[in-house]
């Protein structure tokens, strides 16, 4: 089991900071308003409520955070799936269908499709690695290309969590 704590990036600037969900959503929620302030990785099933509790009473060493509270995110993975929960006032609210990850750009040239530079957005570098070895004679690499705007996109499936842009043909002499 893995799971990340989130909390407000700054208190002072949001309307709803240590409020419950209701109140939040009508204040205008967004989690861009959050950052990740810690995350582990265990062998022991946990709920929401034993990580409330270490992490109300029992901090580990390495918690940077303060106690968690209402307006607090925990991001729980079980299996291959992330579910999002906010610490409502009383117990949690699931906001899944709320958080939306952020994808990042990496750069593949995928030298069996002539010299072609393709852009992946992909959730992790672990997801576009994965993408680029489904291109024949792909070779990763992360250049940082940060937010350009692109030409068509081609999707993998319809359920693919990877988006590939053909960007820019490159002559390999």
């Amino acid at each position: 089991m893995e799971f990340k704590i989130f909390q407000l990036k700054n208190m002072r600037e949001t309307e709803y900071g240590f409020m419950g969900w209701d109140f939040s959503k009508r204040h205008g929620f967004t989690f861009d308003d959050y950052k990740k302030v810690y995350e582990m990785e265990t062998d022991t099933e946990c709920t929401l409520d034993d990580i409330f509790v270490v992490f109300n009473m029992k901090h580990p060493e390495d918690f940077r955070g303060h106690s968690l509270s209402v307006s607090d995110i925990v991001a729980m993975k079980k299996g291959n799936e992330w579910k999002w929960y906010y610490c409502d006032s009383f117990g949690w609210e699931d906001i899944t269908d709320r958080i939306k990850p952020k994808k990042k750009k990496f750069r593949v040239l995928a030298e069996a499709i002539s010299y072609v530079y393709v852009d992946i957005e992909a959730e992790s570098e672990e997801k576009a690695r994965e993408a680029a070895e489904e291109l024949d004679g792909g070779d990763f690499h992360d250049d940082g290309i940060g937010d350009w705007e692109f030409g068509s996109v081609a999707r993998l499936d319809d359920d693919a969590d990877v988006d590939y842009t053909y960007d820019e043909i490159v002559n390999p002499e």
